[in-house]
């Protein structure tokens, strides 16, 4: 989880703890990341670096360490990322300087109203649902007010968030299975 703040100021306690409840509550660990703020290092030698060795973190040494939740098994091939606003653009960086550095990027990325083009005004009206299939469930996000929801597999979602995807005939939904 990557936080916003126009690269310049807050920190990683600035995500939501109703989200990051969300998801620990659905089998998912949240990691929350700080990075180093600009203008005292430059935004491609510090926040981008900073979120990638955060990437090979997550991947890499994080499954090793013991953890104090229970139940919660840590799978490095499976990091997902989100941010918010510039957190969101670190996150997106994230598709090609893990490449660079010989890391493989996330399996998805969830960027909440994050610039993707500075010079271009049709950043700042994003669409509003993104439903992303993350393996263990699928996570819907509602760009207009930077939340996300996490429905698991066979689960019928009718809370008032997730209505709008009966209109898509996915009242249930399954994971594919990916062929060996």
């Amino acid at each position: 989880m990557i936080h916003g703040g126009g690269h310049i100021i807050f920190s990683r306690k600035d995500v939501r703890l109703k989200q990051t409840k969300l998801l620990l509550d659905n089998g998912l660990l949240p990691i929350s990341i700080d990075y180093r703020l600009c203008p005292e290092v430059d935004l491609l030698q510090g926040p981008m670096v900073d979120v990638c060795d955060a990437l090979r973190w997550a991947r890499e040494q994080l499954p090793t360490l013991k953890l104090s939740c229970h139940g919660l098994q840590v799978d490095g091939t499976k990091v997902v990322v989100v941010g918010w606003s510039s957190g969101g653009h670190l996150a997106m960086t994230l598709a090609w300087t893990a490449r660079l550095q010989d890391l493989k990027p996330p399996e998805a990325i969830l960027a909440f109203y994050a610039p993707a083009d500075y010079e271009d005004d049709c950043n700042y009206s994003p669409p509003f649902l993104v439903i992303v299939d993350i393996g263990v469930g699928i996570i819907i996000c509602e760009l207009a007010d930077a939340t996300f929801s996490f429905i698991k597999p066979g689960v019928n979602p009718t809370s008032p968030r997730t209505l709008h995807l009966q209109a898509y005939r996915t009242m249930y939904w399954t994971p594919c299975k990916k062929n060996p």
